[in-house]
């Protein structure tokens, strides 16, 4: 009796957070339109940011439906599960890049936006979290991390290519902009492209080794994880919004 109370509370979490993740993911790309610099649908869908907010949102409805379907997590097909945990760590890429790389360089306006809230906080943290609690025990494993450059490595062929052919960076990331920092040079504009891509590229093998570890931690002491899961992820996030606030 015990073990299937256990079985129903997990399956409305899992319910409840892959509606969050569905949920922000949208609240990501429609907060986005009250933006000032707001241009249209299509600029707002050539960001990482977003398409990594969508992909992991498409991601949880597919999952979202298979369940309310089956009524059974275990019916779904494992390598279902890997593409989750692929667009988990990608998600988590968007996180930290935006906290560590970009936020210093947004205006307060931004960094307090109900936009930013959604883009790079919210869908990032319901996705760890569904992705430590409801996802299986040892599904995803550490053969399983270098899936996560393949949506990264995709899109950096079609940032690349992209600026080679109109001479314009789909979005204004300046560690991708080759023309001035070049390839693999180290100068007074910074390190090279092909560097920062190589860093991110490790960056992504790392926080996928991250996740796994942590899932084994999480499933020892799940609440007091999850506590210190959100709590780390919002203050790394809101130290740069008082750091800007403190240099205004």
């Amino acid at each position: 009796m015990q073990v299937q109370k256990q079985s129903i509370a997990v399956s409305k979490t899992s319910i409840l957070l892959k509606c969050g993740i569905v949920l922000s993911s949208i609240g990501a790309v429609f907060f986005q339109v009250f933006e000032p610099n707001y241009k249209g649908l299509l600029p707002i869908l050539k960001a990482f940011t977003i398409q990594s907010n969508l992909w992991i949102g498409i991601t949880s409805l597919v999952f979202l439906i298979l369940i309310l379907k089956w009524k059974d997590e275990s019916k779904i097909p494992r390598w279902l599960y890997h593409v989750k945990f692929m667009f988990t760590v990608d998600i988590m890429l968007t996180y930290l890049v935006f906290a560590v790389l970009l936020s210093p360089l947004m205006s307060l306006r931004f960094l307090t936006s109900t936009a930013n809230f959604f883009q790079h906080n919210l869908t990032s943290i319901l996705a760890l979290l569904d992705f430590l609690i409801t996802d299986p025990k040892f599904v995803s494993k550490g053969k399983h991390v270098w899936l996560s450059l393949l949506p990264t490595m995709a899109y950096a062929i079609y940032f690349f290519s992209s600026y080679a052919i109109t001479g314009i960076m789909p979005v204004a990331y300046f560690f991708l902009d080759y023309k001035k920092l070049g390839w693999f040079t180290i100068g007074d504009a910074g390190i090279g492209v092909g560097l920062w891509t190589l860093l991110l590229c490790g960056l992504l093998l790392i926080i996928g080794v991250f996740v796994l570890k942590l899932k084994k931690f999480f499933d020892k002491n799940p609440k007091r994880s999850a506590i210190a899961i959100v709590a780390v992820m919002l203050s790394l996030s809101f130290f740069f919004v008082i750091q800007k606030m403190l240099s205004a």
